[in-house]
């Protein structure tokens, strides 16, 4: 018996290729297709695009979430289009658009130190314990300057752990959902990056430098804490602090130090060097800048 003997007549292909197109036009999301697109199955070619189409969906299947993605490229789908011929476009999913809708405020962060876990957090979301009466003041001034009913940012002062950043991280996430342009710094690490970008890149630095002092709302987090030097004190902070006062822009500091103990910390520098005219220079464009809060309550990062 000759090889040709094995061979499909052009019958038993047209056959076989009938009953694959028949199979598919039966499956509930070709039919869709065509009834929108007023097609018939002989109109959707190559065949090899419905199947890819159909085995991307039954991938989908059961998925709750981008966690769950069994996609080759996460949070992507195939999807047909038609327009004079049949195409298959790679598009997001529900989930991916989702998230890039929620994410879309982080756009309006010039700079931002917030960790991933915090980045949903809002003034609306917040859990505020309203049995602390503190910790319900703090929410409610905030929530006054959200809406521009206070003229002046807030000096959040407190011991660790009572919920001074987390609150500020709410605010600003607050202002840049509004569309604002916002910055969060942890200001020790800030300091450090403009300090490193001051040796190694002197234009992206001036770039950083000038939107941070020109953004609409920056928190200042932890300020008081980095290691105090004439550059820190005198030609960064000063000169972000002096901007935003002259221009009345909004700024909120949360520190671990009250006001007067700021001072303090401000007139030595890390070479013991004192300063009481620089600190008191400083400590007017905070108190220009801002009202201080005293929040008082428990460390709420122990779960004892």
């Amino acid at each position: 018996m000759y090889f040709d003997d094995y061979k499909l007549d052009d019958k038993t292909l047209d056959k076989s290729l009938a009953l694959k197109k028949a199979k598919l036009a039966q499956k509930e999301p070709i039919r869709r297709f065509m009834i929108e697109n007023g097609l018939d199955i002989d109109k959707l070619r190559p065949l090899s695009y419905l199947e890819e189409y159909l085995n991307s969906l039954k991938i989908c299947e059961g998925c709750q979430g981008l966690y769950m993605c069994k996609q080759e490229m996460s949070g992507h789908h195939f999807v047909l289009e038609y327009n004079g011929s049949l195409t298959l476009a790679l598009c997001e999913c529900p989930f991916l658009s989702k998230k890039h809708h929620d994410e879309a405020y982080l756009n309006n962060f010039v700079y931002s130190n917030i960790p991933k876990s915090l980045r949903g957090l809002d003034l609306d979301n917040i859990k505020v314990d309203v049995n602390e009466r503190s910790y319900g003041e703090l929410y409610l001034n905030l929530l006054k300057l959200s809406q521009n009913e206070l003229h002046k940012g807030l000096y959040i002062s407190g011991s660790f752990g009572v919920g001074k950043t987390y609150l500020s991280i709410a605010f600003i996430n607050t202002m840049a959902k509004k569309g604002h342009r916002v910055a969060f710094l942890k200001t020790a690490e800030f300091v450090n990056t403009m300090r490193n970008l001051l040796i190694n890149d002197k234009e992206d630095y001036e770039k950083l430098l000038e939107a941070i002092k020109s953004c609409d709302y920056l928190v200042f987090d932890d300020f008081g804490t980095e290691t105090l030097s004439s550059y820190s004190r005198d030609d960064l902070l000063f000169t972000i602090l002096d901007h935003r006062m002259e221009n009345e822009l909004c700024t909120l500091f949360t520190s671990n130090l009250t006001l007067k103990a700021l001072y303090d910390n401000l007139r030595i520098d890390k070479n013991m060097n004192v300063d009481n005219l620089r600190a008191a220079r400083m400590m007017e464009r905070v108190k220009n800048l801002a009202l201080e809060y005293v929040l008082k309550g428990n460390n709420k990062r122990n779960k004892d």
